[in-house]
C-alpha cells in the first residue's frame, strides 16, 4: 500500500514518517502463516505489535536491528 503523511519532512535520519520508504511488507499465504511468524518472533525475542486484523486483511509489525519497520501481512480470510 502506499500511505502518505500530512507532516512530512524530506530530510534527516530515517523516520517512517518522512518522505520515501515507510516499511517493507512481506505477504503471507493466510492469517495461519501469521500466527506461525508471531511464534517464531517471540522464540528469538523479537518484540512485536502483535497481529493486528482489518477489513482488508492482517498484519503483524517488528523492526529490524536497524530499528526499520517490518510487517508480515495476509489477506482477508
Amino acid at each position: 500500500g502506499l500511505h502518505e503523511f500530512a507532516d512530512a519532512d524530506a530530510g534527516g535520519d530515517f523516520d517512517e514518517h518522512r518522505l520515501g520508504l515507510d516499511h517493507v511488507g512481506f505477504a503471507c499465504a493466510n492469517r495461519a502463516e501469521l500466527e506461525a511468524w508471531q511464534t517464531h518472533l517471540e522464540g528469538l525475542g523479537i518484540a512485536h505489535g502483535g497481529i493486528v486484523d482489518a477489513l482488508y486483511g492482517s498484519g503483524l509489525s517488528f523492526r529490524d536491528p536497524d530499528n526499520l519497520p517490518l510487517e508480515f501481512f495476509a489477506p482477508p480470510g
